[in-house]
C-alpha cells in the first residue's frame, strides 16, 4: 500500500499539472486559495519540471526502490541487532542479509542449566533466552558474559514458545549465511554442570543448514596435545556419544599392559595419552596423571564396565564351563541320593 507525502501543497501543484494548467496559472490559483505567502512561482515551476522529468511522485520513497548495490551496502553496515530486525521485513532484504560476506570474530553459545537459559554472544551483543512459565523471556544487552557489572540492558520481550526452539532458530539465522566467517565458535556450559537437553536441539539443527560448516581448526584437540596433561573426564548422561563406534575406532590402539585402555604416543616423545570409553564417560589420562589423583567414583565405572576390546569368546567359554560344573554337581548329588536309597 502506497504511503502519501504529508505536504498537501505539492499534491495541489501535481493536480494542476495533471489538468494541464500552465505554471503561472497554477501559481495564481494557489495564491487565491491559500494566500500569496504559501509558495512562489519559482517553486511551482520547480515542481512542474520534476514532474516532467519523472523525478516526482506523490508516494514516499521506499527502501526497496533503491538499486541493489545500494541495498547491499546498507545491509553490510548494519549491526547485529539491526540485521536481525531487517531480515524479518521482507524476502528481498532477508536474502541480502543471509548471503552477504560477513565475519564474526567470536560466537559464543552458553548453556546455563541453573538459570534454564541459553545465551548467544557475538560482536558485542548478548542475547539471553530464559525459560519462563508459558514461554521465553528474551533479553538483549551489550555486555561481556564474565562481567555482569558491565552489562548494559537494551531491551527485553516475552515470547510465547519453547526457549530451546527460539534460541536454536535465532542461532540458525546466524549460521545460515554460507559466506559467514567465524573466527572462533565457542560452545560452553555452566561450570560443574552437564550439557542439558538444549544442547541436543543445537546439535540436531546443524545438519538442517543448506550448506556444510567448514571448520579449519578444532581447538578441543589442543587440550590432548599438552604433554603436561593430567586428566580429562567427559560425561555423557544423555547418550550423545556412540560408545561402540568409539571403541571400534580405538581398538587398534589397545594397550598391551592394560587392555581396557587405548594408548597414543606423543610426537617425538616417550610420553603417552591413555583413553578409555565407558557407557556414559570418556576418560583421558595424560602423561602427568598420578594414580592417587584418581577421581572419586571412577572405580565405580571400572566395575560397571568390565568389557574391553578383546574378544568375548573366553567369557562365553567360562560361562559354559560354569554351567557344566553346576550340572556335574547336580548329577553327583542325584547319584549320592540314589546310593543312599
Amino acid at each position: 500500500m502506497d504511503v502519501y507525502k504529508d505536504n498537501i501543497l505539492d499534491g495541489m501543484i501535481y493536480t494542476f499539472h495533471f489538468q494541464h494548467f500552465p505554471a503561472a496559472a497554477a501559481h495564481l490559483m494557489l495564491t487565491q486559495m491559500i494566500g500569496s505567502q504559501a509558495c512562489t512561482l519559482q517553486y511551482v515551476q520547480g515542481i512542474y519540471k520534476r514532474i516532467e522529468d519523472k523525478k516526482f511522485s506523490l508516494t514516499k520513497p521506499h527502501l526497496l526502490d533503491m538499486p541493489d548495490h545500494i541495498l547491499e551496502n546498507v545491509v553490510k553496515e548494519l549491526d547485529e541487532e539491526s540485521r536481525t530486525i531487517v531480515r524479518k521485513t521482507c524476502k528481498k532484504l532477508r536474502a541480502l542479509a543471509d548471503n552477504h560476506p560477513r565475519r564474526l570474530e567470536k560466537l559464543n553459545v552458553y548453556f546455563n542449566e541453573t538459570k534454564k537459559s541459553v545465551s548467544l554472544h557475538f560482536n558485542g551483543l548478548a542475547v539471553h533466552y530464559i525459560k519462563k512459565e508459558g514461554g521465553c523471556l528474551v533479553e538483549f544487552s551489550l555486555s561481556h558474559r564474565f562481567s555482569a557489572t558491565k552489562s548494559i540492558m537494551k531491551r527485553s520481550k516475552f515470547i510465547e514458545g519453547e526457549m530451546k526452539q527460539l534460541a536454536t532458530q535465532d542461532l540458525k539465522t546466524i549460521l545460515i549465511n554460507p559466506k559467514l566467517e567465524i573466527g572462533e565458535l565457542e560452545i560452553e556450559k555452566e561450570d560443574g554442570r552437564e550439557f542439558y537437553p538444549e544442547f541436543k536441539e543445537f546439535a540436531e539443527m546443524l545438519p538442517t543448514l543448506d550448506h556444510k560448516l567448514h571448520i579449519e581448526h578444532f581447538n578441543w584437540r589442543k587440550l590432548l596435545e599438552n604433554k603436561n596433561l593430567n586428566q580429562i573426564i567427559m560425561y555423557d548422561n544423555h547418550g550423545y556419544y556412540p560408545v561402540q563406534k568409539l571403541r571400534d575406532i580405538l581398538s587398534p590402539f589397545q594397550s598391551h599392559s592394560d587392555p581396557g585402555w587405548a594408548e597414543f604416543n606423543y610426537p617425538n616423545s616417550n610420553k603417552k595419552l591413555m583413553i578409555r570409553v565407558y557407557p556414559h564417560t570418556i576418560w583421558f589420562k595424560g602423561p602427568c596423571f598420578k594414580p592417587h589423583e584418581e577421581r572419586d567414583g571412577m572405580m565405580d565405572f571400572e566395575d560397571d564396565d568390565e568389557e574391553d576390546w578383546s574378544d568375548s569368546e573366553d567369557e562365553s567359554e567360562e560361562e559354559v564351563t560354569d554351567e557344566e560344573e553346576t550340572s556335574e554337581e547336580e548329577s553327583d548329588v542325584e547319584e549320592s541320593d540314589a546310593d543312599d536309597n
